[in-house]
């Protein structure tokens, strides 16, 4: 009897490209969980966000040409996307990774045009979609970028399907191409199989710790959230059950990575970036808020296996971005930190360690929430606000689904389709300076939100946006503003330069207006502020 022994070198490579066919994915879900009520939803016969908005308009128009990406981004995120090259370092760099989720989603918010997106997906469904292989001793980034892709895009087309112009055939190869995709999208491969296994969401204490072999992060992570929000509203575009089905399986997959006190542990390990991960919780919990409920279940009242109602885990996310430092009982575990400090990030102020992603943010993810569970956060959303606002930060690689429209699409009673401020509930003030002696180039750019409640400004709801890199506060948030029924008094010391300050006295009327402040040397440079 002889025996044949096939020995695979460390660095061989399985080949993954994501089979369609029906038992491509048919292998018993790895996680067993009792069955409850998630288990008996059903997906309704039509695309349940259907409700008129006389707000969704305006919304949409306070970020068109609000973003700088430019045309040749675009074009270029679309040619490597369309021409995928797995395993090339060079094209992941061109691709910037996964980045061009983003770059496309600015594109389509800044524009209104899904044309990039489609001949994606055009390409992808009739063409070369991206594919990866796995390695079994080393972390494939393609592994994660093409599922990323995958499952971004696909809950894209669910939401934005009436926008998106197709033949016939090529509608009927998209959407076919995108159930497919979902219904058998590997999520639970495990990558780099020799030092890495199958991460079970409810075994907290390893999550993210550094042992060898230790679970694979990628398999309880961000990619999974993306695959959950994409199969459930891919499902709820084509009245699929199977498909919803596997959505509900991995949305009680991703609620038993919560610990008992509401924390989401697998971010919550990233180090020095625990924040820069976890402010993401309340954008995915209110997106799976917004599906569940469209279908007629209360998902903030879900309890989940460890007794937490899922409100209780947005109070805990609103808890935690006032005081960061509840993350550092797994944050200190320091899983995939890129090269940050963990240790000088622990000596930071609460507000420097927040300050990308600021309490704002979470409020513009969480409507529901706000609208039912606490209304004393009500006054931290600007229902005038651009998605590309600093304050918000809507649209990022992990999701560019604007969570406003579903909010307001499955219901007549949005938050501010209800609490809708006009101009008259808020003050805009802008500044620059012109530099008299450089034709008149605009530098230290900045505007500023303010809403205004029973006639005054209410300064915890202040939004300083600074557009240009050498822009800063520079003082903006202590100077003394005023308002009358007819007129605005600005006074206090603004820093124009460095080492170099003027100072504001300005009274005018509160009609849209603007002021202009000659400064330096024979007044070559000049500040100028207006208001609207």
């Amino acid at each position: 009897m002889m025996t044949v022994m096939l020995v695979m070198p460390a660095t061989a490579a399985i080949k993954w490209n994501n089979p369609t066919s029906k038992n491509a994915q048919s292998e018993e879900p790895k996680i067993k969980f009792e069955p409850g009520p998630l288990e008996k939803l059903t997906v309704p016969g039509d695309w349940p966000f259907t409700q008129k908005s006389n707000f969704l308009g305006r919304h949409k128009s306070f970020s068109i040409d609000n973003n700088g990406i430019s045309r040749r981004t675009m074009t270029d995120c679309v040619y490597w996307l369309t021409n995928w090259e797995k395993n090339s370092d060079q094209h992941r760099q061109k691709r910037r990774g996964d980045g061009c989720i983003q770059q496309l989603g600015w594109w389509y918010y800044n524009s209104g045009e899904t044309s990039p997106i489609r001949d994606v997906l055009l390409s992808w469904a009739t063409k070369q979609k991206p594919t990866f292989d796995i390695y079994q001793n080393d972390f494939n980034p393609d592994h994660y970028d093409a599922i990323a892709l995958l499952s971004v895009f696909s809950s894209f087309y669910a939401v934005k399907y009436d926008e998106f112009s197709f033949t016939q055939d090529e509608r009927l190869a998209v959407d076919k191409f995108i159930q497919d995709e979902m219904l058998n999208i590997p999520i639970d491969v495990v990558g780099e199989p020799k030092n890495q296994f199958f991460c079970d969401p409810r075994k907290h204490k390893i999550i993210g710790k550094k042992q060898s072999p230790r679970p694979d992060i990628n398999t309880c992570g961000s990619n999974r959230w993306k695959v959950t929000i994409a199969q459930l509203l891919v499902s709820l575009r084509f009245g699929n059950q199977e498909l919803f089905s596997k959505g509900v399986y991995n949305t009680r997959f991703k609620l038993a990575l919560f610990d008992d006190e509401g924390i989401y542990v697998t971010w919550a390990t990233r180090g020095a970036l625990a924040w820069d991960y976890s402010h993401d919780v309340t954008t995915m919990l209110s997106l799976l808020t917004e599906i569940y409920n469209s279908v007629g279940y209360d998902f903030l009242n879900h309890k989940n296996d460890n007794g937490l109602l899922v409100h209780q885990l947005f109070a805990k996310q609103f808890e935690i971005v006032d005081n960061v430092a509840i993350l550092e009982k797994y944050a200190k575990r320091q899983y995939a930190v890129k090269g940050t400090d963990y240790n000088a990030w622990r000596k930071l102020s609460n507000a420097q360690k927040v300050q990308d992603w600021p309490k704002s943010s979470l409020a513009y993810s969480a409507l529901t929430y706000i609208n039912e569970y606490d209304k004393d956060l009500i006054e931290l959303v600007d229902c005038n606000v651009s998605v590309f606002s600093p304050s918000v930060s809507a649209i990022t690689t992990f999701n560019i689904v604007d969570i406003w429209v579903l909010h307001h699409r499955r219901q007549n009673k949005g938050l501010c389709e209800n609490h809708a401020m006009t101009t008259d509930d808020q003050l805009i003030i802008s500044w620059f300076i012109e530099m008299r002696s450089d034709n008149y180039k605009r530098v230290l750019e900045a505007r500023d939100i303010m809403p205004i409640r029973n006639g005054a400004i209410v300064k915890s709801g202040v939004v300083f946006e600074n557009f240009s890199s050498d822009s800063q506060n520079h003082g903006r948030e202590k100077l003394n503003i005023i308002l009358t029924d007819t007129t605005i008094s600005i006074s206090g010391e603004i820093q124009v330069f460095e080492s170099e300050y003027i100072t504001l006295n300005v009274k005018a009327n509160l009609s849209e207006g603007e002021t202009k402040i000659d400064f330096g040397h024979r007044g070559q440079d000049r500040f100028v502020i207006s208001w609207k």
